[in-house]
């Protein structure tokens, strides 16, 4: 995303405030689709709850940085299919589920 805006201010350098657009519609672009769409996407081709996405990004980022948010659905849809198989976790299973 950094290099669209330094080639904005470059390619528009007498007039600033077209630079400044730009890097605010991407900004808000990118918000958007991050906190919105890819979690509800997400949640649905793996049946799992968009909160339950973000609140694993959130936990596996806080615990392990940037790794952590990298393997937080796959490790959230493992611990999911780890419920669904043991016949007394399966109501969690169920409310982690989007079903």
């Amino acid at each position: 995303m950094s290099l669209p805006i330094i080639l904005s201010f470059l390619q528009y350098a007498d007039e600033p405030w077209k630079p400044l657009l730009i890097t605010l519609l991407l900004l808000i672009v990118q918000r958007i689709v991050d906190n919105f769409i890819e979690p509800r996407l997400t949640g649905q081709k793996l049946v799992v709850s968009p909160l339950i996405v973000l609140l694993s990004l959130a936990f596996w980022g806080w615990l392990w940085g940037v790794v952590g948010m990298i393997l937080a659905v796959p490790l959230t849809v493992i611990g999911k299919i780890i419920l669904e198989n043991i016949p007394g976790t399966k109501p969690l299973a169920t409310l982690i589920s989007n079903e």
